[in-house]
């Protein structure tokens, strides 16, 4: 059987075809699995280095770095209390089909305890602006952060730990490669309680970035 508008059989055009030069489309002069064959080398190729022939890829969060929609607070916060003596830092997610995918690394040099609580309601609080990762990008973080709120509601606990003396990290770690996809509208407080007399310094590392989830 000839295949419409060609002279070649179906089985031929399955077994033949010529090259194409776009990697997107089938443009005049390539048809066939070939044609097809020959769009998907070229978009390889391109990401193949020259040199070593490697594979060059990003992961996914560097991606959205490229894109613009990739954010961090770094910052630290010390306090001279008792034992018991308590700061908050939080964050509240837009009122969008946007989610924030976040992660915190929360470093204490004395023992403390860490707790993150989720449907929090927090007043007041000095603004904290998130940086875009890409200097060179316009885009602002949908997502709102604060220090030292009043936090009025708990909300659900969702994470707690207990560390000190800065020598394990506590938070949602990169180093278990794990981030929270937070819910939207949605107000998350880092409770961070002092078990010791002696001051406190802890290192605040908080970065996300903001997609829109595909609905098909």
């Amino acid at each position: 059987m000839v295949a419409p508008g060609t002279k070649e059989t179906f089985r031929q055009m399955s077994q033949d075809g010529a090259d194409i030069s776009s990697p997107e489309a089938m443009p005049a002069g390539g048809w066939g699995i070939r044609g097809w064959l020959s769009a998907i080398w070229t978009s390889f190729k391109s990401a193949i280095d020259l040199i070593s022939g490697a594979v060059n890829v990003i992961d996914y969060s560097h991606h959205e770095m490229h894109s613009g929609s990739h954010y961090f607070i770094k910052t630290f916060l010390v306090d001279t209390g008792g034992s018991g003596s308590t700061s908050y830092f939080a964050f509240t997610t837009p009122n969008t089909s946007t989610r924030a995918h976040a992660r915190a690394l929360i470093a204490p040099d004395v023992d403390t305890e860490v707790n993150i609580y989720e449907g929090s309601v927090i007043t007041g609080g000095t603004p904290v602006a998130g940086v875009n990762n890409d200097r060179e990008s316009s885009n602002v973080a949908g997502l709102i952060s604060v220090a030292a709120p009043v936090h009025t509601t708990p909300g659900a606990l969702v994470w707690a730990a207990r560390t000190g003396g800065g020598k394990n990290p506590v938070g949602v770690s990169p180093g278990f490669n794990y981030e929270i996809i937070a819910a939207t509208d949605t107000v998350y407080v880092f409770e961070i309680i002092k078990r010791t007399t002696a001051d406190l310094v802890v290192d605040i590392d908080f970065w996300w970035y903001e997609h829109t989830p595909k609905t098909a």
